[in-house]
């Protein structure tokens, strides 16, 4: 078996996914910080939206190639998700400091990253246990 078949685009997408729930969580805590400063504009990280769009880009089903005169095809795996960062926008504000953030809206983003984050992580880890108890010879 070739080994670049045994790190699929899963590992790919799953240390993506990994690298822009840590960059959210940054986002997520500058806004917690700046729950006091006046005027400030509270910050969200798509990360969601871009795993899906990358998903969708990649798809399920390979190309293979046919003839040895045709161009192999390109792989989107290893192309940068770029999630984007946008400006919330509170719909009803009760502060009288132009200040957007929601403490308890960023808490519990910061909650539910954190989960997105431990999970994806187990799931690469428990992969990762896959590998080596195949090499191992099935943890004999």
């Amino acid at each position: 078996m070739p080994v670049d078949k045994l790190f699929n685009a899963n590992f790919d997408l799953m240390q993506r996914a990994l690298n822009l729930r840590s960059r959210k969580h940054e986002v997520v805590v500058s806004n917690v910080v700046n729950v006091d400063t006046p005027d400030y504009k509270a910050f969200d990280l798509a990360v969601k939206e871009a795993l899906q769009a990358n998903s969708q880009k990649t798809g399920n089903g390979e190309l293979t190639l046919t003839h040895q005169g045709h161009l192999p095809p390109r792989s989107h795996a290893g192309a940068a998700i770029r999630p984007e960062m946008r400006e919330v926008s509170a719909e009803v504000s009760l502060r009288g400091d132009g200040n957007t953030v929601i403490l308890e809206k960023e808490m519990a983003d910061l909650a539910r990253n954190n989960l997105l984050y431990k999970a994806t992580a187990q799931i690469l880890g428990s992969k990762f246990m896959g590998l080596k108890n195949a090499i191992k010879g099935g943890g004999k």
